[in-house]
């Protein structure tokens, strides 16, 4: 299947997965201690030191942060050194309007045929966490990603334009049952794939940034506004150390109530988000199972899953070897997303996971997206598509007999 470099095909600017994960590390990692020591007046951070104090950020969280590092840039070395560009037959497909006609029609008809099973199951839109079914949000949250990555694959405009119609109509969707991460996730690939078309320089790029972050700062604004707070600079910059701040908790009160970090530790987690590849259709009691057999930490007030909490809960002192494998794959990604259009639209519906998936996430979760969503659904789908290659002459002739 694998073929050579197609010299056909150019590459635009590409940003690296260690990029992405150091900045989520940054504001998931080193934040909340810096906000502890310098903004302990705001009332986010003083709600947070109910919980937890400056102390339990000791030398060994930072010492921690150097390993994550160290590791990460390992994984992304040999990720690098070991892979070669490379392009697959699955790329031919790129430019075929036709087939990219066929997933707009099959991403709409989803779309449809989730939210009327959504209502169906009185699913409540609009109403926040009142109603947050994830049995619901997991097929929309499959369509929204699937579809922003068959957006970045195909050339044709309109078959874009359509894509993007369908993601708009599924983010829609996704807000109203209270899941907007997934949607800002979905809207950076976007944005990772107008780089890339349009071959946008630094300055550029920090431009967007900038409107990035001022996008951010109206989400605040809006979530302040929503919950009947009064808006102004010290709420929404203590709502913007809220998110880092909060999910830091279940990693340093974790170690704090354990006692000391781990030696052995069997990753539940991960045997668990093959439990979560199965649909739920086919398996209605898959969530109960998954929670049975997960780690669980009663002591987690607001319910995000630090990074360090996932690393020592399922490894122990072997986390690094969790890291190497995760900086590995994303490294290689980068590498053969310069000669593919199908890697590089799998790798673009992939790096913002380490942005924020990775770092609160629960390993489940992080699994699922991150194999199913955006690698293996895709490739069955795109598998399926080039079979239409032989399956169409052979009705031609058919039908001439």
């Amino acid at each position: 299947m694998v073929k050579s470099i197609d010299e056909n095909y150019k590459s635009g600017i590409i940003l690296k997965p260690m990029q992405f994960f150091i900045l989520g590390l940054v504001y998931y990692f080193y934040i909340p201690p810096f906000s502890l020591y310098v903004f302990s007046d705001i009332l986010h951070i003083r709600i947070a030191m109910v919980w937890i104090n400056q102390a339990m950020y000791d030398y060994a969280y930072y010492a921690d942060g150097l390993i994550i590092i160290a590791s990460w840039a390992l994984g992304d070395y040999l990720g690098k050194k070991f892979t070669k560009p490379k392009h697959t037959i699955i790329d031919t497909l790129a430019d075929k309007d036709a087939y990219g006609f066929y997933l707009v029609l099959l991403m709409g008809g989803l779309a449809v045929l989730f939210t009327a099973i959504a209502i169906a199951s009185g699913a409540q839109f609009f109403t926040g966490y009142e109603d947050y079914n994830v049995l619901v949000l997991g097929p929309y949250a499959t369509l929204a990603f699937t579809t922003v990555m068959l957006r970045g694959f195909f050339v044709d405009p309109k078959i874009r334009m359509g894509f993007t119609i369908v993601f708009i109509a599924s983010a829609v969707i996704l807000l109203g049952l209270g899941s907007r991460m997934l949607v800002l996730l979905a809207t950076i690939n976007m944005g990772l794939d107008y780089i890339y078309n349009n071959n946008i320089k630094l300055k550029s790029i920090i431009i967007l940034l900038v409107g990035a972050f001022l996008t951010v700062l109206i989400m605040l604004y809006v979530g302040v506004v929503r919950d009947g707070g009064s808006v102004g600079f010290e709420t929404l910059f203590g709502v913007l150390l809220a998110e880092p701040t909060f999910t830091s908790i279940s990693g340093v009160l974790y170690l704090e109530i354990v006692g000391e970090r781990p030696i052995f530790s069997i990753p539940k987690d991960l045997i668990a988000a093959f439990v979560n590849f199965i649909p739920s259709a086919l398996y209605p009691g898959k969530l109960e199972l998954i929670d049975s057999m997960t780690h669980s930490f009663g002591h987690n007030p607001f319910g995000a899953n630090a990074l360090l909490f996932n690393l020592y809960a399922n490894f122990g002192y072997f986390y690094p070897i969790f890291l190497v494998v995760i900086a590995f794959h994303f490294a290689r990604l980068y590498v053969l997303s310069k000669s593919s259009k199908l890697y590089k639209s799998i790798y673009f519906a992939s790096l913002p996971l380490l942005l924020f998936y990775i770092q609160r996430e629960g390993l489940v979760t992080v699994i699922k997206v991150l194999v199913f969503n955006s690698y293996a659904f895709p490739l069955i789908l795109f598998s399926l598509l080039y079979l239409l290659k032989f399956l169409r002459p052979l009705q031609s002739s058919v039908k001439q007999t």
